[in-house]
């Protein structure tokens, strides 16, 4: 797609939403890399990952092959990485899962002429007791994962005729080292030499699960209109809220920033707000009003309190090319490049949806740029609606075609 001096334009597909964007109706030529999200972790390393319908994820990879775009597989993700920890413990085991991604996905498929894949390894919470309740975690896992990586990029070195990209997707805060706090002084330097690109998931900051008021999803900078801190969301996120201050963390922990690519979120947060707590008091949407977590979380198209870019337009809370129709209260946060609707309820609270529109995502594409980053991750393809976010950020940028 002619990305300039960036080289990383990323989409990351999920099968089940399928049937909001059908493989065949991937715009191809706007993207340089697609991960098919995402294959789970198990406990055999004789098949330590399994697939969420392998029949379309090697359909997805012919797709992206024949469209001269760069598949890959992650592997994770927040419940599918239960069992990382167990299988990168040791030299052996790590060894043995990283000679089973390179001979299934890729020495098999080269030896059959077949289309193969990358990876994109997304183990967002090594060494983190908070992240899923079920994941194993050790005090090594950061280590061991980097063990693991060089181990993978070895096999993946030794298979002739390929070049296959490894990545990673990763939290906002850098990798957890072994006091179980984010890694700090260039520790990560080592992911550099075996990683391609790592991709910065800044979002998920306020949710109506987790915090206390309502807040922006993925806020550009840390900075709040009224000149103070915002208020506590109870979430890990918090010290590091922010794209340009999880890139900072990346970059001090020892990740160059030509290899980190800004994670953007399709899809926005929705709370239950009562309307006299939806305004401040210049009657302007509040982004941070008390959010009534006694009430039942606002339904969404992907999930409880998770509403799509593509789904908020499909309920009419957006009009079809983005904006705010006349019978929605809107409003855009300048601070943390943040937009809102708010929609009043019958006799309950109503509910507001803290979302990246086409201005969020040209401004994410403008900090990509100036900051010299890889490029961006659009979490995820489906969340889309008629390309207005894949060619916002594309605009600011300043890629070609967009």
């Amino acid at each position: 797609m002619g990305l300039s001096v960036f080289s990383v334009s990323w989409l990351y597909y999920n099968p089940d939403h399928n049937d909001s964007l059908p493989i065949s109706e991937i715009d191809w030529k706007k993207y340089t890399h697609a991960s098919y999200y995402a294959a789970a972790t198990t406990d055999d390393s004789s098949n330590p990952v399994v697939i969420t319908n392998e029949t379309m994820f090697w359909e997805f990879v012919d797709a992206a092959t024949s469209n001269h775009t760069v598949p890959l597989l992650s592997i994770g993700g927040w419940a599918g990485s239960e069992h990382f920890s167990t299988l990168v413990a040791t030299n052996d085991s790590g060894a043995d899962f990283a000679k089973s991604l390179a001979s299934k996905f890729v020495r098999d498929r080269r030896s059959n002429f077949r289309n193969y894949c990358g990876f994109d390894i997304v183990w967002e919470f090594p060494n983190d007791a908070d992240a899923w309740p079920n994941n194993t975690n050790a005090a090594n896992d950061t280590a061991n994962l980097l063990a693991f990586l060089r181990t993978l990029r070895g096999e993946l070195d030794e298979i002739p005729l390929t070049e296959v990209t490894l990545a990673a997707s990763a939290p906002a805060a850098p990798w957890h080292d072994a006091s179980g706090k984010p890694s700090t002084n260039c520790s990560l330097a080592g992911f550099a030499d075996v990683l391609d690109y790592v991709s910065v998931l800044a979002y998920d900051v306020f949710g109506p699960t987790w915090s206390n008021t309502t807040g922006p999803n993925a806020p550009l900078h840390s900075c709040f209109a009224n000149g103070t801190a915002a208020p506590s969301n109870n979430s890990a996120a918090a010290p590091y809220a922010s794209a340009d201050t999880a890139v900072a963390l990346w970059t001090a922990a020892g990740i160059p920033t030509h290899k980190l690519v800004l994670g953007v979120p399709s899809y926005g947060h929705a709370f239950a707000v009562a309307a006299g707590g939806a305004k401040d008091a210049s009657g302007s949407l509040a982004l941070y009003a008390p959010n009534d977590r006694s009430a039942p979380v606002p339904s969404g198209d992907w999930a409880q309190g998770m509403l799509s870019f593509r789904g908020m337009v499909d309920a009419g809370l957006l009009a079809a090319d983005g904006s705010v129709p006349a019978n929605v209260t809107g409003a855009f946060d300048e601070c943390t490049q943040t937009a809102l609707v708010y929609l009043n309820g019958t006799g309950g609270d109503g509910v507001l949806v803290a979302y990246d529109d086409a201005r969020a995502f040209e401004a994410k594409g403008a900090f990509v740029k100036e900051k010299r980053m890889a490029g961006f991750a659009i979490f995820e393809a489906a969340g889309d609606k008629g390309g207005t976010l894949i060619n916002a950020i594309s605009k600011g940028v300043g890629a070609e075609g967009s």
